[in-house]
């Protein structure tokens, strides 16, 4: 049979550890924000490419790496957060390392597009 004493340390150990969770959580939001702020300037330099793309500015071997090193470095922190969403944006990041060995159909296949990748960012906001 548990003693009086031990119960009060049983729940001193708990609240000891749900003080901690909850100090972590204040660490892990700040985190969180730089996640969400390496996603989406990631995004924006990829939307700004690609639009420069489209108005016939030809293809930037530099820029393309760059963007593949955002992705990576992105894809990593989020992997902490969404296993499978930051192992998406590493598959993101394998893409801008060398897009012509990507087909549409590998792109939709892997759930890379743009907008896919933005819409799940939003989700775990």
């Amino acid at each position: 049979m548990i003693t009086p004493v031990e119960l009060i340390g049983f729940f001193s150990q708990i609240t000891n550890w749900l003080i901690s969770i909850k100090n972590s959580v204040r660490v892990n939001r700040e985190e969180y924000e730089n996640i969400l702020t390496l996603i989406y300037t990631a995004a924006n330099e990829t939307k700004h490419y690609i639009a420069q793309q489209k108005n016939g500015k030809p293809r930037d071997e530099e820029k393309e790496m760059r963007l593949s090193e955002m992705w990576m470095r992105a894809g990593v922190k989020v992997r902490r957060l969404d296993f499978d969403f930051g192992e998406r944006l590493l598959l993101k990041a394998d893409y801008w390392a060398n897009p012509d060995s990507w087909t549409v159909k590998q792109i939709n296949d892997a759930g890379i597009e743009l907008d896919r990748v933005l819409k799940n960012a939003r989700e775990i906001m």
